[in-house]
């Protein structure tokens, strides 16, 4: 919700229902698909603290809220527990890139939309190569992709920069 005053846009915001996670989830994939929030994956520690030798769990869980007074739907699932990916906002839904499970980095890619009260996912091109904790950007229908780690024990960050055409039947990534 927005409003302008004397030539400056404001901005007014207000507190949405928690997630039903009761300590909550790091590295999630978000994003809005269809007037809905989605907060898909990620990662906490469920037992006990890593401090206190409490053990990463990844998640599958797909968090949808469809109506900013309603309630989360929670009966939704990823293909398998997956985070600390690219996530980004498009007109066709949230794009979900790479990423990470207890085991390994992926090269996955996939668009979750959400449409008539139903949670679709559509596979797309994978990446080049496996990555994780990375970031993104989109410009039109071109999803770009830079930096993040190659695997999970990876010391440096990589020097990728890839492109990605995700509306065009066929397209493929481009390293830039």
């Amino acid at each position: 919700n927005s409003k302008l005053y004397s030539g400056v846009t404001m901005l007014s915001w207000r507190k949405l229902p928690s997630i039903p996670d009761p300590i909550g989830v790091a590295g999630p994939f978000a994003g809005v698909s269809g007037d809905a929030l989605i907060v898909a994956g990620g990662a906490n520690f469920p037992d006990k603290m890593p401090w206190e030798g409490g053990k990463k769990v990844w998640h599958d869980t797909v968090f949808v809220l469809d109506a900013t007074n309603g309630q989360w739907r929670t009966s939704l699932k990823l293909p398998r527990p997956l985070g600390y990916g690219v996530s980004l906002t498009t007109t066709e839904g949230v794009l979900c890139i790479g990423g990470s499970d207890a085991t390994q980095h992926v090269c996955e890619v996939f668009l979750l939309c959400w449409k008539h009260g139903e949670l679709k996912s559509k596979p797309l091109p994978p990446l080049p190569r496996p990555l994780a904790n990375s970031c993104g950007a989109v410009l039109g229908h071109t999803v770009y992709v830079a930096g993040g780690t190659a695997m999970p024990d990876a010391t440096n960050a990589m020097k990728n920069f890839w492109a990605l055409d995700f509306t065009r039947p066929g397209s493929k990534w481009r390293e830039l």
